[in-house]
């Protein structure tokens, strides 16, 4: 998730995320999230961006670092997923981009990342390119048989040509 510079220390956003993430887990083919509110007590009981910077300095480094940007503007959302067809991940990616698209509003937006965006775009590259190249074979392979028909032909006329006129 891509927000201006501290958007993801706003309990509003927080709030927001949230609700993404339950969109996320809401789907058929996934699993719980991880995020940068599950190190966070419970949204309710938090009343301002100062109560949430406090609690930021309280948690480990290093599994902050995994899921939130320095600067708070970037926040990560992270999944599993049970194993789908290119189409099928497509497919859930967006409808949780559209779901996930009337909450952000305009401050916060949601743009899916990581091994499962890239897995789609190889896999539609392979088709694409298998599409071309076997159409491409197709045309030179009928190409080749049509020359060596017409040459096949040419050959036999001429040879009764020869045979009828004792050349």
């Amino acid at each position: 998730m891509h927000g201006a510079k501290g958007s993801f220390i706003s309990l509003e956003n927080l709030k927001k995320v949230d609700r993404i993430c339950n969109i996320i887990e809401k789907q058929d083919y996934t699993g719980p999230t991880y995020c940068f509110i599950d190190f966070l007590p419970d949204l309710s009981i938090l009343y301002d961006r100062y109560h949430v910077l406090q609690i930021i300095h309280l948690l480990p480094g290093n599994e902050l670092k995994q899921f939130i940007s320095p600067d708070y503007s970037v926040l990560r959302i992270t999944c599993r997923t049970k194993m789908l067809s290119a189409s099928g991940y497509k497919k859930m990616i967006n409808s949780i981009v559209s779901e996930a698209g009337e909450i952000c509003g305009n401050d916060i937006s949601l743009r899916p990342d990581g091994y499962v965006p890239l897995y789609i775009k190889m896999i539609d590259y392979i088709a694409r390119t298998q599409i071309v190249s076997f159409s491409l074979t197709f045309v030179i392979v009928l190409m080749i048989a049509s020359a060596t028909a017409f040459t096949t032909h040419f050959v036999y006329t001429y040879s009764i040509f020869i045979l009828v006129n004792g050349v």
